[in-house]
């Protein structure tokens, strides 16, 4: 008994440093576990009643908005399984949004089979060696292509989100296993930009 009251409190004292470090870093939303269309439609709908209270311009909820439903998306068609690699019918991983005095921080995550994430990072890579200029004519290129390909998107999401940032995309890679990495990216929202 007195060892479970002790498990019990480590685990109140967790939550509550939790809670503290949400709170000091301005963390709106968390989420971990499964993100099927009904997550997504469930954390779009609290975002946009937390955007809508605050006193942001309508241009940047509406960039804010967009990221959060792109990374959504990503993480639910994306996602592959943590122990085998495959393809999943819904996705799962981690999402957060935070802001800060200048920005909102948007992060997701998900397991990614690791022979698709050479091809990933060359994307990225490209998207962030763009100029704003170079960035709309490449995602009108994309466009094109994508009316010709079987691939669903065919990488626009993330070009999409590289022209509503306007900044660089983030990304770190984290091992699971020798079929899986955990593949991060995170993307910054200026409140104001230049």
């Amino acid at each position: 008994m007195e060892e479970e009251l002790l498990n019990s409190e480590k685990y109140l004292n967790f939550v509550h440093d939790l809670h503290n470090v949400l709170k000091q870093k301005d963390i709106i939303l968390v989420y971990e576990g499964e993100v099927d269309q009904s997550v997504t439609k469930s954390f779009t709908s609290l975002i946009e009643r937390n955007l809508a209270s605050s006193e942001e311009s309508l241009p940047l909820k509406k960039r804010v908005y967009h990221v959060m439903v792109e990374c959504l998306q990503n993480i639910c068609k994306h996602s592959d399984d943590m122990l085998t690699g495959e393809s999943i019918s819904s996705g799962e991983g981690i999402f957060i949004v935070a802001k800060d005095e200048d920005s909102y921080i948007i992060v997701s995550g998900n397991a990614v089979y690791n022979n698709k994430i050479s091809p990933l990072i060359e994307s990225i890579n490209h998207i962030n060696s763009l100029t704003p200029e170079n960035l709309k004519i490449y995602h009108r290129q994309k466009l094109k292509e994508s009316r010709f390909s079987d691939k669903v998107g065919a990488g626009l999401g993330l070009i999409d989100i590289a022209k509503k940032t306007q900044n660089k995309i983030d990304y770190s890679i984290k091992p699971i296993s020798d079929l899986v990495d955990f593949f991060i990216m995170k993307f910054v929202i200026n409140k104001i930009i230049d």
